[in-house]
């Protein structure tokens, strides 16, 4: 497990606390007059309360079903962010995030950056700090994101880079969809609708893009807009299922997750994204991208032969699939 040299938690009343049972009623229900009762108010009271019963209990048996919580109770929505020297950018995203009431709580791992991120996270509201003693890689920093998320109680992690690159206005309709309990995950593409390079995607990106993507549907007989967004939503049941630690700590570890999704059969959805290129977003050099690009074909490959069982795969296990 990373090392964790510092932990800033900020909490927040739970208004949940103080309950007014009276108040907890269904609003269809009349609640009791203590100076003057009546029967007749009683009785329609009860023949109500009875088939709102039922309801919730059907409601409920329905929904374990998807390991997600009732609809009389909203899933626990975490944000993560993982972060490297984004101070100039971490405010914004996170004030773009909150304005969601769908959200509960944010984690920013702070991956030993030499600016103030961890400083600038500490005072934002709702908002879990961990600080690495050394920096562990983009994919070992969300190794530490998911699993603080997971020990919050979450039900649905969604991760937004704090480099303002992804918009967090969609992130809502992401929620919702795993929510509702027909994904599983979701992948905020940068493909769809086609606005990719108008958005700003340079021309070399986009190709090597389009070319893996090709590569990897073709080999592992699927058929994604792209496999390489860092902006995504995943349910607990695949956090808790997913072999994660042995992925690798470097920007390949993306590819390797969404690979191990697939191979588990989830239920993955793609909605259309907007993204900025600027100065402030993170982005990895040409000869990074070489070798994430090599990456990728190798885990699609390697899925492909433990599929075919000539080899086994601690990554792509015989029992997860």
């Amino acid at each position: 497990m990373n090392p964790i040299s510092e932990l800033n938690t900020v909490s927040t009343a739970d208004p949940g606390n103080n309950i007014n049972h009276t108040d907890s009623l269904p609003e269809f229900i009349d609640k009791p007059d203590l100076k003057e009762k009546s029967s007749q108010t009683t009785a329609a009271n009860e023949h109500r309360y009875a088939n709102w019963s039922l309801e919730r209990r059907a409601n409920s048996r329905a929904d374990n079903q998807t390991g997600l919580p009732s609809k009389s109770k909203s899933a626990r929505v975490v944000v993560v962010m993982p972060a490297y020297n984004a101070e100039r950018t971490l405010s914004r995203t996170h004030s773009e995030v909150m304005s969601h009431s769908c959200v509960d709580a944010v984690i920013v791992v702070d991956d030993r950056s030499s600016d103030r991120t961890a400083e600038i996270g500490f005072n934002l509201e709702r908002t879990t700090v961990i600080r690495h003693e050394k920096n562990v890689g983009y994919g070992g920093n969300q190794k530490t994101c998911y699993r603080a998320a997971i020990d919050s109680g979450a039900d649905i992690v969604v991760m937004v880079h704090p480099d303002y690159q992804y918009t967090p206005l969609i992130l809502p309709a992401m929620v919702s969809m795993i929510e509702s309990g027909l994904y599983d995950c979701v992948l905020a593409s940068r493909i769809l609708g086609g606005h990719a390079i108008g958005d700003g995607m340079p021309m070399w990106r986009y190709v090597a893009n389009r070319f893996l993507t090709l590569s990897q549907n073709l080999i592992l007989g699927e058929k994604l807009s792209e496999y390489h967004t860092g902006y995504r939503a995943f349910s607990r049941k695949v956090l808790e299922t997913l072999p994660l630690d042995e992925n690798s700590d470097d920007f390949v570890f993306d590819n390797q997750m969404l690979t191990q999704v697939l191979w588990c059969g989830f239920k993955v959805a793609e909605v259309s994204c907007p993204t900025r290129y600027a100065a402030d977003a993170s982005s990895i050099n040409f000869m990074r991208s070489v070798k994430y690009g090599f990456g990728c074909l190798g885990t699609a490959v390697q899925a492909k032969l433990a599929r075919l069982g000539v080899f086994r795969s601690k990554r792509f296990p015989d029992n997860l699939r």
